[in-house]
């Protein structure tokens, strides 16, 4: 309930900042446990991503989101997963792991942190070790920031790509950190591909 009401209040405000344009809808799956992996670039992404989707996120967030009792009782209302960053957060993971399970969407950012000039980290390893032990799909996202012009509200663009099976992502039998380096990888591979940057931003 408090998800929805927070979707409602978060749209509003979000109409008379920027214009949202939202392409690949029709790829969300209406049910089934998936990741949804998108680049991070401000702390809008999370609320630009949910709000043109039907189904609710738990994303994960860093535990400094939780740091005083107000933000803490906002994130847990919001289904947040508190993460310690760098330190193999092992209870992050099992909760994440819970929400695929049940059937649920588990939000992540595979770089980690937001990216201070929009363009793309090295991606952490923490999407495929989830992936792996779940056997879920993910769904590789972009949110595109335009450059604003005049006075017109900052264009931006939203897009859902089509989910990559389990199956193909190529775990196969391979249980090491190499198989995780090349998924996390992949993925990556696709959101830079949806985020259309010129050559010498993709690295």
């Amino acid at each position: 309930m408090f998800y929805r009401f927070a979707k409602w209040v978060t749209t509003i405000v979000r109409f008379f900042l920027v214009d949202v344009t939202y392409i690949g809808q029709e790829n969300l799956p209406e049910q089934g446990g998936y990741i949804v992996a998108c680049n991070h670039r401000s702390m809008w992404d999370p609320v630009l991503l949910a709000q043109g989707m039907r189904r609710q996120i738990n994303f994960m967030g860093k535990a400094e989101l939780f740091s005083n009792v107000f933000l803490r009782c906002l994130m847990n209302l919001l289904g947040v997963i508190s993460v310690d960053r760098g330190t193999g957060d092992s209870n992050a993971i099992t909760r994440s792991e819970e929400v695929i399970r049940r059937g649920g969407l588990l939000g992540i950012f595979p770089e980690g942190t937001r990216s201070p000039d929009g363009k793309p980290l090295r991606p952490k390893s923490g999407m495929a070790l989830i992936a792996r032990a779940t056997g879920a799909g993910i769904i590789p996202c972009a949110v595109v920031y335009e450059k604003k012009t005049g006075l017109h509200r900052r264009p931006i663009r939203v897009k859902y790509g089509k989910p990559i099976p389990y199956e193909e992502l190529g775990f196969g039998d391979d249980q090491g950190t190499a198989s995780l380096k090349r998924v996390s990888k992949l993925v990556m591979g696709r959101i830079i591909d949806m985020m259309e940057l010129p050559p010498e931003e993709q690295s």
